[in-house]
This record gives structure tokens, sequence and C-alpha cells, in this order.
């Protein structure tokens, strides 16, 4: 029998797990396709859900085709850039920060073009009058010193330049380098504007193994420097500040990496390797909110009310200018767009900045997302050879649904992005192999069982018999077990007021949300009996924190049961309190009648204490009822001590606790706790703690209980109900 025969011999769910596995291996060494399909979603998010544009200081003067058409092709003469910074600085900006990199002197200054007319030989007096004419870069560099203005500089794969940032680094933690993109030396600007300039930043985005720009850096290494990136050094002109703070440390995972950048009182969480991940606005909104270059140099001049209108744009805001015009090369392709100008991409990270708006990456992801990927790739194929056809398609579609909506509520809500793709291709191919001719044992199985057990077994223990048939055992066990018991009281007299019609209703949607919480904790609905509901956990499937499940579900039962009677109160009818006993020890369960009726229930002392609990809190004033037994397998649990009940069906009290009154601090637990120690020991300062206690909580039941108990003569905690 050669491979393919034996592979195609195993059973459905061993080949479903088999290509679950290889998915999973494929996941970790997470090759170049599986990287590409978890950033398209993450594209396809930030699509489905742009960045807000929020009125954030900021605004971009664009060198525009309509600009180079106005005022001449690219390059300008550095003197109209001098006029531009200049006008900007007069109308109030914060911060300029050209998005352009001058590493060369001005090819049209006037000292260029008289060395170019002089080697052919030029008019002498021509040659003088322009010699006198002043240098474009000099203008440039006055206009740059008198303005708040940020260079921007390349970073270089070879040797370049040695920069000196203009802003100081204090770093927190172990050194930076080896955290952040490292380039071989950088391309500044020429001296005598790199002198001029206040802010110096680096105007390169991160290379990464796409042509999509999906994050921005702010710390880069030129050799040994660390240099800002142009959108931190924008930041830091206009706040004023001359330091950098950078905080380094573990980051998860055994790592250290760069955590978070401070500028002033601004904290910018990071990405390990220094980088935030960019969140695109709508590109064409973002857009209408951008100025052109020609109009902030129209005229030689700049009439009132055109300088009235410019200080209104770019009054105390951060102006970043550059180029969007097709011809100049400064378009990148983001996850809004495949055209986006690199100025837009350096603006949007001020913004997020400034508003605080961070995606993140967490450093848990990659093994949450393996996690996912095994979980919910295992249940697709799961439910495809175990479920009925239809079941297992709801099923697939339901956790494909759920890991959808975690993986949008993460990135829409606390900004997280996770990766739903892999989990999902696995779930779909899982799914897929395993649902190959499964179905027609596996279905005769299940029609055969529900069949056998629909007459006497609950829908909800039909359904988790059916996942588990081995587990199940008929004919009697001895299990540890806990019970939840509840009633209405004064239901007789609720009976006598109502019509059965509103009667039945009432009681149907009471009943119907008591069940729904019993179940959603894992319980079994042994009865209704009237307005009684008995539920029992750890039966007939294992759960080893049956008695926490049974807390939990008694405390969501008081909560909801108080709303219930709140809002019929509102309606004008006197719902009364839903009293709640709550047991565990042990119990026989298993099926109980003859021929005609068969009940799957539990019998045993524990089954008679829950029903005594219920019954108890008439007389203790309370509506939860919690037995000794059930607090002890319960960790952590935060009950008080009630009382010490004689119960009928036990020759010894009953250690009996009850949940805390609402809003009590952990001081009025304790106080609580010594103040029946008190009590239950006899000693004579009970009293008087309970006096001081009854100021504390006037309308405490048990306060008020064991104050009447002492002044009555009791001497100890004990209450006989047996009567």
């Amino acid at each position: 029998m050669d491979w393919r025969s034996r592979l195609l011999r195993l059973p459905p769910l061993a080949l479903g797990i088999a290509v679950v596995l290889a998915l999973a291996a494929a996941r970790l060494l997470d090759p170049a396709p599986v990287r590409d399909l978890r950033l398209a979603q993450f594209d396809a998010a930030q699509r489905l859900m742009p960045r807000p544009l929020a009125d954030l200081p900021v605004r971009v003067v664009d060198i525009d085709d309509d600009a180079l058409a106005r005022v001449g092709q690219w390059p300008w003469p550095r003197d109209r850039l001098a006029t531009l910074v200049r006008r900007l600085h007069e109308a109030g900006a914060a911060a300029i920060a050209l998005d352009i990199v001058f590493s060369e002197a001005d090819r049209l200054s006037p000292a260029r073009i008289v060395g170019e007319v002089a080697r052919r030989g030029g008019d002498p007096s021509l040659l003088e009058a322009m010699d006198r004419l002043p240098d474009n870069d000099a203008l440039f560099a006055a206009a740059i010193r008198e303005a708040p203005v940020v260079l921007g500089l390349l970073m270089t794969a070879g040797q370049g330049t040695p920069v000196q940032p203009k802003a100081s680094l204090a770093v927190i933690g172990p050194p930076l380098a080896g955290h952040v993109d490292r380039f071989g030396g950088a391309l500044p600007p020429v001296p005598v504007l790199l002198g001029a300039a206040r802010g110096l930043g680096s105007i390169s985005i991160g290379e990464s193994d796409t042509a999509i720009v999906r994050q921005v850096p702010l710390l880069q290494m030129a050799g040994d420097t660390a240099v800002p990136g142009f959108a931190v050094e924008a930041l830091r002109v206009a706040l004023g500040e001359t330091t950098i703070g950078v905080r380094v440390g573990p980051v998860g995972g055994g790592r250290d990496g760069m955590r978070a950048l401070r500028i002033g009182q601004l904290v910018v969480p990071t990405a390990p390797d220094g980088q935030i991940w960019l969140h695109g606005a709508d590109p064409a909104a973002d857009r209408a909110r951008w100025l052109s270059a020609w109009r902030v140099l129209a005229g030689d001049t700049l009439d009132d009310r055109t300088r009235a209108e410019l200080a209104a744009l770019v009054k105390g805001r951060i102006v970043l200018v550059g180029a969007s015009a097709a011809g100049l090369g400064d378009l990148r392709a983001t996850a809004m767009t495949p055209y986006l100008p690199g100025v837009s991409i350096h603006a949007q990270a001020i913004e997020q900045m400034l508003a605080g708006w961070h995606l993140e990456r967490p450093f848990w992801a990659d093994g949450a997302e393996l996690a996912a990927l095994l979980l919910i790739g295992l249940l697709a194929t799961w439910a495809a050879a175990r479920l009925r056809a239809v079941w297992a398609l709801l099923a697939a579609v339901a956790l494909d649904a759920a890991l959808i909506g975690v993986a949008w509520w993460a990135f829409a809500g606390p900004r997280l992005l996770l990766d739903a793709t892999a989990p999902l291709l696995a779930a779909v191919v899982g799914f897929s192999v395993a649902a190959l001719g499964r179905y027609v044992g596996v279905e005769t199985q299940q029609r055969r069982l529900r069949a056998r057990f629909s007459q006497y077994l609950s829908p909800d223990v039909v359904r988790r018999l059916v996942a588990q048939p081995g587990l199940l055992r008929l004919d009697g066990e001895q299990r540890d077990m806990s019970f939840v018991f509840t009633d209405i009281a004064g239901f007789t007299s609720l009976t006598e007021r109502v019509g059965p019609r509103k009667l039945i209703a009432l009681l149907d949607r009471y009943l119907d949300t008591l069940c729904e919480i019993g179940v959603r904790h894992g319980g079994t609905i042994d009865k209704i009996v009237g307005d009684a509901v008995h539920v029992m956990f750890n039966a007939p499937l294992d759960q080893p924190d049956h008695a926490a499940r049974a807390l939990a579900c008694a405390r969501e039962m008081d909560t909801v049961a108080r709303a219930f009677a709140r809002d019929m109160e509102q309606q004008g009818e006197i719902f009364g309190a839903t009293r709640i006993g709550v047991s565990s020890g042990s119990a026989v369960v298993g099926d109980v009648g003859g021929r005609r009726r068969l009940d799957y229930t539990a019998h045993g002392t524990a089954v008679n204490l829950a029903a005594r609990l219920e019954a108890a809190n008439k007389a203790l004033g309370t509506t939860i009822c919690v037995s000794g037994a059930t607090r002890e397998r319960v960790e952590g649990t935060t009950l008080r001590p009630a009382a010490r009940l004689m119960v009928r069906g036990h020759a010894e009290p009953v250690d009996v606790f009850t949940t805390l009154p609402a809003g009590a601090a952990d001081a009025q637990a304790e106080a609580w706790s010594a103040a029946y120690v008190a009590v239950a020991t006899g000693a004579p300062e009970a009293h008087a703690m309970l006096i001081e206690l009854r100021a504390k909580w006037p309308d405490d039941p048990l306060v008020a209980l064991h104050l009447e108990r002492l002044e009555a003569g009791a001497r100890d905690a004990v209450m006989d109900l047996r009567g």
C-alpha cells in the first residue's frame, strides 16, 4: 500500500488535524505570502475605518502641479523659498518643516550663474553687476535663522557626511543602537542652511520588504549617531523642547527594544524598532485641508486680507512643506492609496502623536495568533468531523465570525493589530479536509443517541452528551457536585393577584432568564417546580470548578432577579425577592423513575441542604445563602459569614455565608468578620461592635438580626431552623 492510499485511509478528523498543524508550522516560519496576507488584512481594516480627522495643529503647504504652473518649474530659486518661509513665519507658524533635502548649493544662485557666464566669456560689466547680487543660499539661510525651521536629511546605505543632530537625546535603559534602523551615513543639507535651522530630521521612511508604507520611524541611526525622524523633530521644535527622551527596555518575549519616545510632556508609545504604525485618514478629506504653495507666494507682497487668511490657516500650527506634483517623485503607496505624497505621511504621523492615536502590534500577538490558529482550526476541523453538516457549517461560520469580530474589535477599540487571516485559513482548510466523507456513521450514532434520551433528558444535557457519549453513565454514579436552588418570596400571593395568562407569561420570562443564566454558567437544569429552579453542576460531565460556577451563577441570578423585581415594581406589580441557596458535596446522580417516566437527577445531603439554605434566606433576611462546603471549594471568593444554622438532615450546625452589601469596602468587610467572630464566640464586645456596624450599614439585615439575637440573650451565632 503506497503513501497515498495510507493517507486516504486516515480518519477525516486526523487528516484535518494534520493540515492544521502544517499551517501552524507555516505560520511559525512566517514566509512572505503569510506576511503579505496579514498586512493586507491590516490595510483593509484601515480602509474600512480610516483614522478620524480631528482639528489638530498640523497643516501642509503643497508644491503641487498648480504651484509649478504658477510659480515655475522645480527646483525653485532658494530666494523664493526664503519668501515662503518668511511669510509662513510672519503668519505665526509654530514650526516650518521642509520635506526637501538641500544637499547642494542652489544652482540658480547668482554666484553660480556668474561663474558660468564668465566661463563663456560674458560681458565684464554684466559680470560685475551680477556679482553684486545676493547669494540665494545666504538669503534662504537668513530666513531660516529667523523662523522655527526644520530641515530634512536623507539616510544613505554607504558612508555619508557626519551628522550632528540639533536635538539632544536622553536614553533611559539599555543602549539604543541595535533596536532601530541603522544606516551607513546620511545626506544632510549644505552647511550654511544646516547651521541656520533649529531642527534636523530624517525624511527617510524605513524600507521594508513591501512597497507599501505602513510604519514611520521616529528614530534612526546614521552610523553611531541617533537621528530623530522628521515628524519627531517638527514636533520638538513646535513645542520648544531641546531634548528627546527615549525609553529602552523589555518589550515582552524576553527581549529589549524601544518602548516610548518623549517630547516635553508628550509621550509616544513605539514599536520595539522605534517606529509607529501609520493609521491613514481619508485621503480626500485630508487633502481638503492642504494649501497650495502658490497661495503663499502669490504677489511680491501680501495684502492685509491675504495675510489674515494665511494667518488663520497656519498660526500656531506645525506647517510641513512638501511636494505632491507627479514629476517630483515623492509619492508613496500606503494602505489608503497607492499615491500619497511623502509629506502627508509625516503630517499624519505628527497628528497621530498629538492625538495619542496609536496602532499597536503587541508582543504577544504572534503567540496569540498561533494559539488562535490551532484552536479555531482544530475546532472547525472537529466540527466538520463530528457535527451534522448544517451545524458543522454554522459552527465554522460562527468561529470565523467570532475570530473576525475579535480582530475587528481589537482594531476599532484598543487599536491593536491582530491577524485573523492565518487562523481563518486554518479553519477553512481544516474544515474542508475533515468534511470529506465524514458523516454517515457519526450522524447515525447521533440520531440513535438523541432518540434514546430525548424522552427523559433536557435538550441542554442531550447536546452535551451527544458531544461526548462515552462519558455517559445513566445507571447512577457518585459525584462531588454543586447545586443552586431558587424560589420566589410571596409567590402564592402573586398567583392570587394576577390572572392565569399574566402569571404564565410572567413566569415564562422569569424562568427563561434564570435557566439561561444557569446554562450559560455550565449548569444542568435539574427541575423547574412551580416558581423554583434547580440547577446542578458537575453532571453529567466533569467540571472541576463546579463550585465556582455555581457561586457565579447564583450571583448573576440574584442581580438579574433584583432587576426583574424593580422592573415589575415600575409596572405596578409587586414581585417577591428571589431567594437562592447554594451548596456543594457528594451526591448520587443518574436516571430515576419507572418505565413511563425517567428523570436524570441527583440525590444526597448536598441537594437537600441547597433547598434548606434557599429557605433560610427568609430567616436571615438575605437573598443568597452559601454553604461552607461551597466556599471552601472556591479560592479567593468574597463572602461573609452569616450564621451557623441547625437544619433538618444535619446533626451539627452548618456554616452559612452570604454576599457583602452593595458598595462595601474591604475595611467594612473586615469589621463585619471581626464582629461575627465576637458574636460566634460570645465575646462581651460583640454588642458594641454590632452597634457600630449598624451606623455604617443601617439597612444590613444580618447586623439587625444578630443585634436582636444578642439583645434577646443569644451567646453565639447558632440558629435553629428545624422547627
